[in-house]
């Protein structure tokens, strides 16, 4: 039953993932385009007796509330903000008793600075990670992830 949560999670995860994406893809200039289409995707997780989630489901965030990316910190603040309305309820619908817990650390728009952020969510028990949001600092991190097992989701 663990492996089904943990795979629940880490599809809620990725549907954050690809929010985190829009976001980050739909601010600046644009050229002109054809109008955009809508996708839905709808997740099923089905919970059973036997299927027990934390009162608190902690997932950390590695944004770049400083450096040169730290406007785009505040939309993927709000983001995380709209999905841990979403599933809370969605959590509470399947009578589960859980919250969602986004701990967010600064990753200083820096390897250096998404590397301890991820160390700083590790120490605090967290092992499903959201960013950090430059490629420098996801290679700057992966061997530390790979050793740790921390799941990272990025773009």
């Amino acid at each position: 039953m663990e492996s089904k949560v943990v795979a629940a999670i880490a599809v809620i995860m990725l549907l954050i993932g690809a929010g985190i994406g829009w976001f980050a893809g739909s601010t600046g200039p644009q050229p002109s385009q054809a109008p955009p289409s809508t996708i839905t995707t709808t997740v099923t997780v089905q919970a059973t007796g036997a299927a027990k989630l934390p009162e608190k489901i902690r997932i950390g965030a590695v944004l770049p509330i400083t450096g040169d990316l730290a406007s785009e910190a505040a939309l993927v603040k709000n983001m995380f903000k709209l999905a841990k309305e979403d599933i809370d309820s969605y959590l509470r619908s399947l009578g589960l008793n859980s919250e969602v817990i986004f701990e967010i650390e600064d990753s200083q728009t820096s390897p250096e600075g998404g590397l301890k952020a991820i160390q700083t969510l590790a120490a605090r028990g967290i092992s499903v990670i959201v960013g950090p949001m430059i490629s420098p600092a996801i290679s700057a991190a992966r061997s530390y992830v790979d050793s740790n097992h921390i799941v990272l989701i990025s773009e």
